[in-house]
């Protein structure tokens, strides 16, 4: 590989997916600087249609291709791109699986973001068959809630109400799981689902669960009602940088693009080139370390290495802050194999 690798990615720089969009370039041009690789952003304004043909423009014409950040604009790129040979690295779509395509994903999937809550509730005492499970009408929390189903299935137990999760109607929701007796309530939903139940939820004794809970914003948002209630996080507040670093105020999709363009570039050192036949071999067998944990993927390029940890808030004396309080168990994330050098 003695030309510079050349790599390209469709990011949201504007409109619904901004927030992740620009966070997951920054991360993106932190591992490209550092690798010398030559990176091309073009902003897809999160609009699934400019997002597809965008990739369509990238692939072909870079080595490495990036898919953008949010499941719904994933979905489009499958559409537009099914039943050709290339690549797509996905660092920031949890929830865009079964795929058509060749994507490689490096951030776990949404089915696992619950994977330890039980852990969680029972050490806090909660009863599991006291627990309510709220899922909004979107793929994405669909399979938030299949996960925690299946977490809690795994201890024997069954949510006591599974509700439907609207922002209008949220207050309704949580009156009527208070009046079943419920000890805590599971919210699968997009951040604005979370921020509607978290209003609702205000002065309420639930244990609460909010994947809005599991990022560094969250504090912005919910202020002090926070202190207690948990969350999911790919990143956690402890966790390892990456050796190269990331820039200042960097969040998770930061963190995930950045693991993406490790694992990519990985791919490409051992496939000896940018052949699509070649580089998807390589991602699929590869085996490696990142910050964000192992990276292993099955024949179908879906994840089985990461884990999402859990994270609650505390109120410090430098105000509220994360701290993880359940990890995937060391015996089954141990490090692998160090990527080979490029």
């Amino acid at each position: 590989m003695s030309a510079q690798v050349r790599a390209g990615a469709a990011l949201a720089l504007s409109g619904r997916y901004a927030f992740g969009g620009r966070d997951a370039a920054r991360g993106l041009q932190a591992w490209a600087d550092d690798a010398g690789v030559r990176l091309t952003i073009v902003d897809a304004t999160s609009d699934d249609v400019q997002t597809a043909r965008a990739i369509r423009e990238l692939v072909g014409r870079h080595d490495l291709v990036f898919g953008p950040y949010g499941s719904g604009p994933m979905r489009a790129v499958q559409r537009e791109l099914a039943g050709s040979p290339w690549v797509i690295w996905n660092h920031g779509a949890a929830a865009a699986r079964p795929s058509p395509i060749r994507q490689i994903d490096v951030l776990a999937p949404a089915e696992r973001y619950w994977l330890g809550l039980p852990d969680v509730l029972c050490e806090r005492g909660i009863e599991l068959g006291h627990v309510v499970l709220v899922a909004a009408p979107s793929p994405f929390s669909r399979r938030l809630a299949a996960g925690a189903r299946d977490a809690l299935a795994a201890h024997g137990a069954t949510p006591l109400w599974v509700g439907e999760l609207r922002p209008l109607a949220a207050a309704a929701a949580v009156a009527h799981a208070v009046r079943l007796g419920a000890q805590a309530i599971i919210g699968c939903g997009r951040r604005e689902d979370d921020l509607a139940l978290a209003g609702a939820l205000r002065g309420t004794r639930l244990a609460v669960a909010l994947v809005l809970c599991g990022i560094d914003g969250a504090a912005s948002d919910l202020g002090r009602a926070l202190v207690g209630w948990i969350g999911p996080t790919q990143w956690p507040p402890d966790g390892p940088q990456p050796v190269f670093g990331l820039p200042t105020g960097a969040q998770y999709p930061a963190a995930q693009a950045a693991a993406a363009g490790m694992v990519a570039h990985a791919a490409m050192a051992v496939a000896g080139s940018a052949d699509p036949d070649a580089l998807w071999a390589a991602g699929v067998a590869l085996r490696m370390q990142t910050h964000l944990g192992r990276f292993s993927v099955d024949r179908d390029g879906r994840q089985t290495g990461a884990c999402p940890s859990l994270v609650d808030w505390v109120e410090t004396r430098w105000g509220l802050e994360r701290r993880t309080i359940w990890s995937p168990d060391a015996s089954d994330h141990a490090p692998l194999d160090e990527p080979p050098d490029p």
